[in-house]
């Protein structure tokens, strides 16, 4: 879809299909234009903005199919910026349909709240009943030495067209950032795993990561940290070293 510059920002629409090739995963659609950005590398989809932002007043969905059969991961080229802009929200929206026996590791590069921004971001995945799926998410809540701008983020997972998971962050509620919620934290992560032979090992006592499993077949690990990269430690140390890649 064309991306459309006026006084409300950038709007944008990309659609990515993915298939199984010869080799690994091959993109059967790619429809995006700037600042969305798609390619295939090492075998890996990439998705790569080619402008900073998302700024005020920018309107950013992207669409994944990832087709039955098809193992792929998908990664990012770098953070995610969310900067103020026209004194309106900015607004991202992912959806994420995986088809019957297909794996989808998503690992992205997080999210990030600057300060002053006023961003709304909401993902939904629909995953099939046999299908698995490894779902990275991760919120930095502002750049270093910064606070953290308006930030509401929710991640809707359903399996077989039943929700499983339902997650929020919303940095403008009273109590955001209280020992209820962030308790004072740098970013705030979560990881997902529907399916598949993960088996992560028991946080520390005394972390901030929890691990819980809501049901057979579902491990969520969620937590905080006071940066990213004690975040990403704290992944490693659960033993399965994709989640933290």
């Amino acid at each position: 879809m064309t991306a459309l510059l006026g006084p409300g920002g950038v709007q944008a629409h990309a659609r990515v299909v993915v298939e199984p090739g010869r080799s690994g995963p091959r993109l059967r659609q790619v429809t995006t234009r700037p600042p969305l950005g798609v390619r295939l590398a090492g075998g890996e989809v990439w998705l790569a903005a080619t402008a900073g932002g998302p700024h005020g007043g920018d309107d950013l969905t992207t669409e994944v199919l990832v087709t039955a059969g098809t193992t792929v991961t998908v990664r990012s080229v770098a953070a995610t910026v969310a900067l103020p802009g026209d004194g309106t929200p900015s607004r991202s929206r992912v959806h994420v349909i995986v088809e019957p026996g297909a794996r989808l590791e998503w690992l992205p590069e997080p999210l990030v709240a600057a300060a002053g921004c006023d961003h709304r971001a909401a993902a939904t995945v629909d995953v099939a009943a046999d299908a698995t799926l490894l779902w990275r998410e991760e919120a930095v809540l502002g750049r270093s030495g910064e606070p953290a701008g308006a930030l509401r983020s929710t991640v809707r997972i359903c399996r077989d067209g039943r929700p499983v998971l339902v997650n929020g962050l919303d940095t403008t509620r009273p109590g955001w950032d209280g020992p209820a919620v962030t308790a004072g934290a740098g970013v705030v992560g979560m990881v997902v795993v529907l399916g598949g032979d993960d088996e992560p090992a028991e946080p520390d006592r005394g972390s901030a990561l929890a691990l819980s499993r809501p049901e057979d077949g579902i491990v969520v690990v969620s937590g905080t940290a006071p940066h990213h990269a004690a975040w990403r430690s704290g992944l490693r140390g659960l033993g399965v070293p994709r989640w933290a890649s």
